[in-house]
């Protein structure tokens, strides 16, 4: 059993030194991921009976003793782990602890003994299955040198003052033939549970059963808590992550449209008619009035037949006409000027035969002017007008007046 067990542990470290050449791998376009190393502190619970009597006194009166049994073992816990992949962990353990135990040599005292473990393990991590990667629960198989500088004494005999034995023995059916050994190599199975408060700092506890598997058997369970401290990439960006999985590249690729812009000019509108290419919108830009009137002069009534074949092959679609007035004026005469000439041209188009239900006007004043009233009435002219808007929006053409 020694042999086989110190084969697995050249084995089980030799697969480790192969994987640790490749402990860092490139992924081209994803981030270089480096695989985690883990190590801990904490504290070790071994349940092994012992037995002692102390304190034996015997007279005519009878025998007077003290019965002393003990199962639990303390001592402190290092950890080490390196992954290997997201499914297995290679790991070293060790522990170290003292008990008071009885002295071969004089078995009425307690003095403090020592006792140690170490060896390696793997652990079989479930964190793959689980959406939450703070949360990882495992499986560990390992094997182990332990060593206790004590005995662990089952019977003896302590002589009374008629010079008779007192004979005691103590059973245990788990650990036989292991009173006066000192040295053994017990493989461990278990399982633990890390839980990680953020992406680098955890705790850990596990849980194991050691045995010898031979004539001289030592069998023991233990329990293991332990603060932890996390090194390489992050689990929350990486572990869903497989190392051996096939690379994904993302290539950027770029889509140019061309996307109208929408035009907003003192009330929203949907947009202009059209560009001063189109004939409507030439149309319009040559209606214009005298200063202070809304006639419609005869040159503009050209232009409004003209305005009107087009319009009539259009009865689908909402039009507003809004008139200005140049920057000379009171505000509310201008406001009604501009009204009025607006409902000039909606009215002479609607008499040349297009669809009211497609005309709406209205008047912005000498609120929309362009130039100062310092200006030449020649160029002031061009404030003096009405302009033509298709509207898109129906709500918006709705709640027009």
């Amino acid at each position: 059993m020694k042999k086989i067990t110190i084969l697995y542990a050249i084995s089980l470290f030799s697969y480790v030194s192969a994987q640790a050449q490749t402990g860092t791998f490139d992924t081209g376009s994803r981030q270089e991921y480096k695989k985690s190393t883990e190590i801990g502190l904490g504290v070790d619970f071994q349940f092994l009976s012992r037995i002692n009597f102390q304190n034996y006194a015997s007279s005519a009166e009878g025998d007077r003793y003290k019965l002393k049994l003990r199962d639990m073992m303390f001592g402190g816990n290092i950890y080490l782990a390196r992954e290997l992949n997201p499914w297995f962990y290679i790991d070293l353990q060790g522990t170290l602890g003292a008990v008071k135990t009885f002295d071969e040599n004089d078995i009425g005292k307690e003095k403090n003994k020592m006792f140690a473990m170490v060896g390696p393990g793997i652990q079989f991590r479930l964190t793959p299955l689980f959406k939450r990667k703070y949360v990882e629960p495992y499986f560990r198989v390992g094997v182990n040198y332990y060593h206790k500088d004590f005995y662990i004494i089952r019977q003896n005999q302590l002589e009374n003052f008629e010079g008779n034995f007192l004979e005691w023995q103590h059973s245990d059916q788990f650990n036989k033939n292991t009173e006066t050994k000192k040295n053994f190599f017990p493989m461990a199975f278990g399982f633990g549970v890390n839980s990680w408060f953020n992406d680098r700092v955890g705790f850990g506890v596990q849980g194991e059963y050691l045995t010898t598997f031979s004539s001289k058997r030592l069998n023991f369970p233990h329990a293991t808590a332990r603060i932890m401290l996390r090194f390489g990439s992050s689990k929350a960006s990486t572990r869903s992550v497989d190392p051996g999985a096939p690379e994904i590249r993302y290539v950027e690729k770029i889509v140019t449209k061309e996307v109208p812009v929408e035009i907003v000019k003192e009330v929203i509108v949907e947009k202009l008619i059209g560009t001063e290419s189109d004939p409507l919108f030439l149309l319009f830009s040559n209606i214009n009035f005298d200063f202070d009137k809304s006639t419609i002069t005869q040159e503009s009534n050209k232009v409004l037949d003209d305005a009107a074949v087009i319009l009539k092959k259009m009865p689908n679609y909402k039009f507003l006409i809004t008139g200005f007035t140049d920057s000379r004026g009171a505000v509310d005469y201008n406001q009604t000027l501009s009204q009025d000439r607006a409902a000039a041209v909606k009215s002479a188009l609607i008499a040349r035969g297009v669809s009211a239900s497609m005309l709406k006007s209205r008047g912005v004043g000498k609120n929309a002017a362009s130039l100062p009233p310092t200006e030449t009435a020649t160029a002031r002219e061009g404030d003096r007008k009405v302009t033509i808007e298709y509207i898109k929006n129906m709500e918006y053409w709705n709640k027009l007046p």
